[in-house]
């Protein structure tokens, strides 16, 4: 199987959280490139000392990427995109990202929000984008160390309603082998409304 560059773009509660587990488990295999994209301070913290997870999920907290890089323009051929930013930075995200990403690249969202998916699809019109939310009690304890608590994180994820034929058989395989709980369905609307609404109720 050719080598994946899988890409993580946020390293947050949530980037952090996932991104952990897929560069950990790639770590021991090696059968994909792993790159962060963080802002300056979690960049200089994890070039210097890897990324940090605090939870018992782990024994072994720190895992270093392959790459790790400050700017998306210095990304190379992108197989798959994780985005675990801010609600507010996306748009800019995105349109850095159109401008590195091939035709094949696959953008996964990890955010909150109902509309996350039609924000994307008006800046990348072509490409396979998989909604999703995700559930995870981790947040920044310092630059570069997430802490999480609680339950395991979970991504519930689907098929993109304009490429529903497209095998994606090879994320499955990567996330269930990164020993991420998730749940991947035909369409993921339902659950990414239910994320959203109980947001919004807890926010009141």
């Amino acid at each position: 199987m050719n080598k994946k560059h899988i890409v993580i773009i946020g390293l947050g509660g949530v980037g952090g959280y996932f991104g952990f587990k897929i560069s950990q488990n790639n770590e021991t295999n090696r059968q994909n490139k792993i790159s962060f994209i963080a802002r300056t301070k979690t960049y200089e913290t994890v070039k210097k000392r890897g990324l940090m997870l605090l939870s018992s999920e782990h024994k072994n907290s720190i895992t270093n990427p392959d790459v790790i890089y400050q700017n998306i323009s210095e990304i190379k051929n992108p197989d798959l995109v994780f985005i675990c930013v801010k609600e507010y930075d996306l748009e800019n995200i995105c349109s850095q990202l159109s401008k590195v990403i091939t035709k094949n690249t696959v953008l996964l969202p990890m955010m909150n929000g109902a509309d996350i998916y039609d924000r994307i699809r008006k800046i990348i019109p072509n490409n396979i984008i998989l909604p999703s939310c995700v559930y995870v009690a981790s947040h920044i304890k310092e630059k570069g160390i997430v802490e999480h608590k609680g339950k395991t994180g979970q991504l519930i994820f689907g098929k993109d309603s304009k490429h529903p034929t497209e095998n994606i058989d090879w994320i499955l395989n990567l996330i269930e082998k990164s020993g991420i709980n998730f749940k991947f369905k035909e369409s993921s609307q339902i659950d990414i409304w239910t994320k959203f609404i109980f947001i919004t109720r807890s926010a009141l």
